[in-house]
């Protein structure tokens, strides 16, 4: 089993970047990354969507959390769909190879509940959404986030409601629960970091033969209207929660369980989210400045001394892993990496690879 660390920078590159330092003159100051560069090689690329970009076959996921979820199954998601491709005209098997690995039911295992092999999952998140004559917008939950006892309030509410839809809700990540059902497993639903602040409209297409799913939110809105911890935010000043989010569903993984020992390797870095999300451009930038600081300086020593290590650098639409070149192929791509245009030709390599994001 794989034990190099694995650190993931989400949102590393963000849409008008450049125009921004362009238009400003601002670059970004990341000594620590541009000495980590030349020093390290593209082992895979990862490719995501364009923001409102829906096509046939997309799990949903951002594409930082599309490379949490293969690094976490290394070494096992190969060997899943190998033995679903083998089973007989079994109902569950076929529902699975229709359907992705549910990035929920690894958060789940990671969170110490029970997940079964091809248990339907998806993270569930209390948020708000806005409702103009033109467009309806989700509101980044993380900035008026529900303080952990009326996120249980709401819980208890809501395992009551949804029990007749054979929908189970357990305890998950900081502003959200998981939900298990059976028919959550051939569902592709995008998650919050590639919708919030967006017309929700633009994904309508992943919200098709979403039957129970519909009829489960209609009857969270009802219970929400008047729900107590709504009256609770609106005493203080919030926006009221008035919409659950379902995203990272499928299938559960034929390991899962034995994913969670990989998941400890993996350290996502999410302090670029925030001010990327919101449209800043001076504080993404200060915040990869205190990241370079911190974490790739910390990286950079480990590479210096010789230690294993990946960085995954993503962006709107595509990331890249980088690692140390070793040997073999692995050298021969990292003298590639070393004729690569920008260093050839004296251009910012840090600003020309978050480009390619």
């Amino acid at each position: 089993m794989p034990t190099a660390p694995i650190h993931i920078l989400p949102f590393a590159a963000i849409d008008g970047m450049r125009d921004f330092f362009q238009a400003t003159g601002e670059r970004l100051h990341t000594p620590h990354l541009q000495a980590l560069l030349p020093l390290l090689q593209p082992v895979r690329w990862l490719r995501g969507a364009a923001a409102g970009e829906w096509a046939e076959g997309d799990d949903g996921l951002a594409v930082h959390e599309r490379a949490w979820v293969q690094a976490a199954l290394t070494d096992s998601h190969a060997a899943e769909e190998a033995a679903n491709a083998n089973a007989n005209a079994n109902a569950n098997a076929n529902a699975n190879a229709e359907s992705p690995p549910a990035l929920a039911a690894l958060l789940a295992a990671q969170h110490g509940h029970g997940v079964q092999a091809g248990d339907g999952w998806a993270q569930v998140t209390p948020c708000h959404v806005h409702i103009a004559t033109d467009s309806i917008t989700l509101v980044d939950p993380a900035l008026s986030p529900l303080p952990p006892e009326q996120l249980e309030a709401l819980r208890h509410s809501l395992q009551t409601l949804w029990a007749e839809d054979g929908l189970s809700l357990h305890p998950g990540p900081a502003g959200s629960w998981l939900a298990q059902a059976p028919w959550l497993r051939g569902l592709a639903l995008p998650s919050i970091d590639r919708v919030a602040r967006q017309d929700v409209r633009l994904y309508t297409p992943a919200l098709a033969h979403t039957r129970l799913l519909q009829r489960a939110q209609a009857e969270a809105q009802m219970l929400l209207h008047d729900h107590p911890v709504n009256d609770a935010r609106a005493a203080q000043g919030l926006l009221p929660i008035n919409a659950l989010w379902f995203s990272g569903a499928g299938h559960a993984p034929a390991d899962a369980a034995h994913a969670v020992a990989r998941l400890e390797r993996l350290h996502t870095h999410a302090a670029l989210r925030a001010p990327a999300l919101q449209g800043d451009f001076y504080g993404w930038a200060q915040e990869w400045q205190a990241l370079d600081a911190r974490v790739l300086a910390e990286l950079l020593r480990q590479v210096q001394s010789g230690q294993p290590c990946e960085l995954i650098l993503a962006g709107p639409q595509h990331a890249v892993a980088l690692a140390p070149a070793r040997s073999g192929w692995l050298a021969r791509l990292a003298r590639r990496w070393q004729q690569w245009p920008p260093w050839r030709s004296g251009a910012d390599p840090v600003t020309a690879l978050l480009a390619q994001l």
